[in-house]
């Protein structure tokens, strides 16, 4: 079996905003995340990739929640991150880093990653299990906006 896996980090500030990226390659906002690669375990993975896109060091504090695509093999790990350490920074994936309240996301985000963020938000002690089957890939979405 050949998984496709996929981490997110969702980063809050102390008035519960959310740390977003803006990418260098769409006109799209999303959390920071990326692919989990071979000899690290998703968390190191979500850790590597927001000091990739931000810049900044963070520690993994919970399992938000877990996401599958069975027709696809897909596994999709979202976690709760606080920064500890680094320089906010641009970088060659993200031209822009802002947070945002919930009610403030810009609309060129994709579905899949707003529900992460309020998975994040509302989850207090719970991991969420969800199949993502149903769920409108980032590809997708960028395609049919044509962001």
């Amino acid at each position: 079996m050949n998984i496709n896996s996929g981490v997110y980090a969702v980063i809050l500030n102390e008035n519960k905003e959310v740390l977003m990226i803006h990418r260098t390659d769409h006109d799209l906002w999303e959390i920071p995340g990326g692919k989990w690669e071979e000899n690290e375990t998703p968390w190191q993975a979500a850790i590597r990739e927001v000091e990739e896109e931000t810049g900044l060091k963070v520690e993994v504090k919970k399992l938000v929640s877990l996401g599958s695509r069975p027709e696809r093999q897909d596994l999709v790990f979202t976690f709760l991150c606080e920064i500890i350490g680094g320089e906010m920074k641009y970088t060659r994936e993200a031209d822009n880093i802002q947070y945002f309240s919930f009610e403030n996301i810009p609309p060129n985000t994709a579905p899949s990653k707003l529900e992460r963020i309020k998975d994040a938000l509302e989850n207090k002690d719970k991991c969420f299990l969800r199949d993502i089957s149903q769920s409108v890939k980032t590809e997708d979405f960028v395609e049919e906006n044509k962001l």
